[in-house]
């Protein structure tokens, strides 16, 4: 038991040697984290030879040769640790770079979808609004029927031009006629092709939208 007493000791002191090396090694330097390992193992070794605890003397120099061989590892130099913030605020920056970048295509897709959808909803409340207009241009608007009905747009900037489409209705004798009309967004007006042809631009318009 004194055998054991004695080499209880030595590991102690040997902690304590390992504790000073370690403040030796990170002097000057950021404190890396097996700094505090030694810190605290050092400190239970001296704490153990100090309260006379009788433990075994393999485990505590199992403990002495792990901290001893960390204690002579190298730290890292002024000019190591400047690399390696550099390297990391480069990692940082190329990471905020491409999350920027995703997040603006996600937008522009984003606005992309919504101006579409604008579009088909302005589309479709024009070609409504022609529809009602034409019906009320008709001898029986009951017996309207329309055909075709096409929504313009321009291909640079996507706004509607026209509302073009096919309509038939009954005349005054009865008889069901047909024939083509459009609405123009620019002059806000209908046309229709009646038995005497276009009338006004309807002819012009038609053969620039529609045809």
């Amino acid at each position: 038991m004194a055998a054991l007493w004695e080499a209880t000791k030595i590991v102690g002191m040997i902690f304590g040697a390992c504790v000073i090396a370690a403040l030796v090694a990170g002097k000057g330097n950021q404190p890396a984290m097996h700094s505090v390992i030694f810190v605290i193992l050092g400190g239970l070794g001296w704490w153990a030879w100090l309260r006379g605890r009788k433990v075994r003397a393999g485990v505590l120099g199992a403990f002495a040769v792990l901290v001893a061989f960390a204690a002579l590892a190298p730290s890292p130099s002024p000019e190591e640790l400047a690399q390696r913030e550099a390297s990391n605020r480069s990692r940082d920056a190329v990471a905020a770079a491409r999350a920027e970048r995703e997040e603006f295509e996600r937008k522009e897709i984003e606005s992309r979808r919504r101006q579409h959808e604008e579009r088909i909803i302005a589309g479709e409340r024009l070609k409504q609004i022609a529809k009602d207009q034409v019906r009320g241009m008709m001898r029986d608007p009951d017996s309207t029927r329309f055909g075709d009905v096409r929504v313009i747009t321009s291909r640079s900037s996507g706004k509607v031009l026209a509302i073009c489409g096919t309509v038939s209705s009954t005349n005054g004798f009865g008889a069901r006629v047909s024939g083509p009309f459009l609405l123009s967004t620019e002059s806000d007006h209908v046309y229709i092709k009646g038995p005497d042809g276009w009338s006004g631009s309807g002819l012009s318009l038609w053969s620039q939208h529609c045809s």
